[in-house]
């Protein structure tokens, strides 16, 4: 297995353990995820083929209500703009309307303007830090300094193949563009669903 396939594995694994400790609103019985999951593109007449899948179901509904697009990037480079478009164009012939991306990396970064672009598009950007560039170490750090620094800080590591971060295993912005503040992928796709269920209406599962 190529070191790409082990991390959308990571990913996949993360999203299951989520939804399997049962506390979110969108449970099993209304959520699915699916690996490899291809989709039919009406305008390239061919079938497009997502790394990771999350279809969201309301009640009763025979058809996904959000389908929720990750693909994962692990490669030592930086993400260009033209990936994000391209990305963003598939999402566009999966579902325009119902359908939300992440891009995830490990290894990689994202270019300046790619960062720029997926935030204006409203597609989510993540970055799971390998273990070569994580230190935990001990150290008091303030609130106030947290929250001044935390927007600067996700920047630079979503953008800088080479960081070294300290005390924190993952960064990313939501879909809708703030910084993930929970520190971890798990957190982050727990925070996303919960946001996702007032994407459609307020309480739609509870």
């Amino acid at each position: 297995m190529g070191a790409n396939m082990n991390f959308q594995k990571e990913v996949y694994d993360a999203i299951q353990n989520v939804l399997n400790k049962g506390e979110l609103v969108w449970t099993p019985n209304f959520c699915r995820v699916f690996y490899h999951k291809s989709y039919r593109s009406q305008n390239r007449e061919k079938e497009i083929i997502t790394d990771i899948a999350i279809e969201m179901f309301l009640p009763k509904a025979l058809k996904p209500s959000i389908i929720w697009v990750w693909e994962c990037k692990d490669c030592h480079e930086s993400i260009p703009v033209d990936d994000i478009e391209e990305f963003h164009a598939r999402l566009e012939q999966i579902g325009a309307d119902k359908t939300k991306g992440t891009i995830i990396t490990s290894q990689g970064a994202f270019q300046k303007s790619s960062l720029d672009y997926a935030r204006a598009k409203g597609i989510g950007v993540a970055r799971l830090m390998p273990d070569d560039q994580l230190e935990w170490i001990l150290y008091q750090i303030t609130y106030d300094m947290k929250v001044s620094h935390v927007n600067e800080q996700a920047v630079r590591v979503l953008s800088n193949v080479n960081y070294k971060s300290r005390n924190q295993s993952f960064y990313g912005f939501t879909l809708d563009s703030f910084v993930n503040t929970t520190g971890t992928l798990e957190g982050y796709i727990q925070l996303e669903m919960n946001k996702l269920n007032k994407v459609l209406t307020p309480g739609a599962l509870q």
